[in-house]
């Protein structure tokens, strides 16, 4: 499903909707008019928020990565998620998200489990500036989207190595037969400020 640039917009401003409304209300409204027909379908969905008066520094970040939801209905509960409820940070609050806050919305495309011939071969699969990574072993299960490699200059390896440590593990975890990794594609939409006009976001693999 390829989204269109209003339909990213429109999920962007969902989002920040959504927090403003519970933010006043406590109550998470997800009847949401006129949405289009790929909107309603099940999606995985991340909404990353982050505060633009410090430099784009990180204040948020929750998701759903499977489609167990309506694209739409996902973003809303995601966004309440990671203004309200991501342990390593306080609750967003009302003025923030009105002067600080910018939202990025990435909806998540299909997981491909990797299969190399040699384990090895894993980092030279995992294209950094498209990929991101979902680590799972067991219970125990990591993921990250493709804009962290390419916004903190990760190389593969060590791209495959944080996933690792995100899902609990050693962080060559990646390494052994009993742990799957598998990658999917994102579709970014962000504002360029707070409640500003939406962009899609592309991804440019990092010099190494």
């Amino acid at each position: 499903m390829t989204l269109t640039a209003d339909e990213g917009s429109v999920l962007v401003k969902l989002a920040r909707e959504s927090i403003a409304h519970y933010l006043q209300t406590k109550i998470i409204d997800v009847a949401f008019p006129n949405i289009s027909e790929a909107l309603r379908q099940p999606s995985g969905v991340f909404v990353t928020l982050r505060n633009r008066k410090l430099g784009r520094e990180l204040r948020g970040c929750i998701g759903f990565p499977y489609p167990n939801e309506p694209l739409s209905v996902a973003t809303a509960n995601a966004a309440v998620a990671s203004a309200t409820d991501d342990a390593r940070f306080s609750s967003v609050s009302l003025e923030e998200l009105l002067n600080e806050i910018t939202v990025e919305v990435t909806v998540l495309g299909k997981f491909d489990v990797l299969s190399p011939g040699s384990r090895r071969d894993l980092k030279s699969m995992v294209e950094v500036g498209r990929h991101g990574i979902l680590i799972e072993c067991g219970s125990s299960s990591g993921i990250l989207l493709p804009q962290v490699a390419t916004d903190y200059n990760l190389s593969s390896e060590t791209f495959l190595a944080h996933a690792c440590i995100k899902a609990g593990l050693m962080p060559d975890a990646w390494l052994q037969n009993d742990v799957t990794v598998k990658v999917f594609d994102g579709q970014i939409f962000e504002e360029a400020y707070p409640d500003g006009p939406v962009q899609r976001r592309a991804l440019t693999a990092p010099e190494l």
